[in-house]
């Protein structure tokens, strides 16, 4: 259960949330508060910790940004990857082979990304009640190659949104960048998302 926002400890938070709001998390020494009225609430635009509080079209203003936790990348990972996908390239299976390649090892399959970055987002919480359904992928781009112990997190920019022809949904396009240990982005593109309307859920 969230705790209480501690407005001295978390100074960054906002007047309209401090001690009557919920603290779900916080990063950088900015709060993420919860009001009592259920209304999201932050100091900066970054959510970093799952809340429990359902997040709904309304919530997702355009610019707002959520980062995941961490996820290290492991073999099993890899060769559960290839199992099901079938894609045995020794690019990604062959240790000598990949040796001599230009990455010097084995590299995690593309995809991979994909699938990562869409389970991280299920991560950040509040979107299991919501949620509605995956849309598109566009502009997805493999910028670099991900390998055994690299540790990604997703960052995910709201790039825009709109409401569907029924009002009770929306669209909500992503903008979505897996990030490694070091800062570099390894993957980046969009992902359309529909989501339920808080006046959906009423009556």
């Amino acid at each position: 259960m969230p705790y209480k926002c501690d407005k001295v400890t978390h100074s960054m938070c906002h007047d309209n949330g401090g001690s009557k709001g919920l603290y779900i998390g916080h990063f950088s020494r900015h709060c993420v508060c919860v009001s009592e009225v259920g209304q999201i609430t932050s100091s900066k635009q970054t959510f970093t910790h799952a809340t429990m509080t359902p997040i709904y079209y309304e919530d997702l203003e355009p610019g707002r940004v959520f980062v995941s936790p961490g996820r290290t990348i492991t073999e099993a990972d890899l060769t559960q990857f290839a199992m099901v996908s079938g894609d045995w390239h020794p690019i990604h299976t062959n240790t000598e082979y990949a040796r001599q390649t230009p990455f010097g090892q084995r590299i995690v399959h593309g995809p991979f990304g994909i699938a990562i970055a869409l389970g991280l987002f299920g991560r950040l919480g509040g979107f299991e009640d919501t949620a509605i359904a995956l849309l598109d992928l566009s502009a997805w781009k493999f910028v670099l190659p991900m390998f055994i112990g690299d540790t990604i997190h997703l960052e995910m920019r709201i790039a825009g949104r709109r409401l569907a022809s029924d009002g009770r949904r929306g669209i909500v396009d992503r903008h979505m960048k897996l990030i490694r240990q070091d800062g570099a982005v390894v993957q980046d593109g969009h992902a359309g998302l529909m989501i339920a309307c808080r006046e959906s859920k009423k009556g």
